[in-house]
Parts: C-alpha cells; sequence; structure tokens
C-alpha cells in the first residue's frame, strides 16, 4: 500500500512517458525499494533525477503503456 507522500510524489509523472522527476532523494529510495520506479538514463535537459515507473509502477497508478503509433 502506498502513503499519501509516495501517491503525491508519483502524480509528479508525465503519464505520456512514464518519467518522474523525485526529490527529496529519500522518498525515491522507498518508491525503488518497492518496485514502483527505476532510474533511466534521459536527455541532459530532463535533469539527472528522471526515473521511469516500473511496470508494477504502472500497475499501481493506472498508467498504461503507449501505444505504437
Amino acid at each position: 500500500m502506498l502513503t499519501r507522500d509516495e501517491i503525491w510524489i508519483l502524480q509528479l509523472l508525465r503519464p505520456d512517458r512514464g518519467c518522474v522527476d523525485l526529490r527529496p532523494s529519500k522518498a525515491r529510495e522507498e518508491l525503488i525499494r518497492k518496485g514502483l520506479i527505476e532510474w533511466t538514463s534521459a536527455p541532459v535537459w530532463a535533469g539527472i533525477n528522471t526515473y521511469t515507473l516500473t511496470e508494477r509502477g504502472r500497475a499501481v497508478m493506472g498508467v498504461l503503456p503507449k501505444s505504437p503509433d
């Protein structure tokens, strides 16, 4: 079960890309431990704290993978 803070943090995601920019690091570590997000390499303009929802994270947040064009 997610805490209210974790749910609020995950609301920062971009549903179209499944990306989230997380601060502070304590929240980030907990979400990684729960298997909801994973670090992803990102373009420099995206910042260094860019993470992607895992399959589990997408399921929890109700975010479906982007369909191919």
